[in-house]
């Protein structure tokens, strides 16, 4: 198989919320203010933020670029930052039967597992186009002969092709990535959930 695969030369629909190249300021809030690192290491995988801030005018999120001659690939397309939403949603998972109750309301539900299918195929769709926007430059990289591989092709194919956090169904592992998920894309309903709830009972 030649690289890059045929799936990432041919863009799919781009995502419904408008992403856009972070700019030096946003990185640095992003990346040293918030996360507590080294934006001079960590500046190349932080290739798109959301066009929505928080009230205090800071990124609440942003998405990773999935090819990106900086960084190695990842699945983990966006990361929630806000420090106040993450505390928030780390308090709600500190319930350990929240998640597998969720899981099960999903399984039960016809309408909430299509929701989330809808959801994953969005979040895999979005990260394709980040893709391709760098794959000429992840395919002439030093490094990166190994994504010329059959092995590498391969996991490059699945890794594209998974949901949120690297789901695939109803087996939703963190709240964190679909809120993620939500604020960057704007499609995610558990995620708008999840938001909902710490807005109207905790007041986040």
């Amino acid at each position: 198989r030649a690289f890059p695969p045929a799936f990432l030369t041919s863009p799919p629909p781009p995502p419904s919320v408008p992403l856009k190249l972070a700019t030096p300021a946003e990185a640095t809030t992003i990346i040293a203010n918030q996360l507590d690192l080294d934006p001079d290491r960590h500046f190349p995988t932080l290739a798109y933020t959301p066009i929505a801030p928080c009230k205090h005018g800071h990124p609440k999120a942003f998405a990773f670029a999935p090819l990106h001659p900086g960084a190695p690939p990842s699945s983990h397309l966006f990361r929630l930052t806000c420090p106040h939403l993450v505390a928030a949603i780390d308090e709600l998972e500190r319930d350990s039967a929240l998640i597998p109750a969720v899981n099960e309301g999903i399984r039960e539900n016809r309408a909430a597992r299509e929701a989330m299918r809808r959801a994953h195929e969005g979040h895999a769709r979005t990260r394709k186009v980040l893709a391709v926007r760098g794959v000429e430059d992840a395919a002439g990289a030093s490094g990166r002969k190994f994504w010329r591989t059959e092995k590498g092709l391969a996991l490059l194919e699945t890794m594209m092709a998974s949901g949120v956090s690297g789901e695939f169904g109803d087996d939703v592992k963190c709240f964190h990535a679909h809120v993620a998920d939500y604020l960057c894309r704007g499609e995610n309903p558990l995620g708008r959930a999840v938001l909902d709830f710490l807005r109207e009972e905790r007041g986040v």
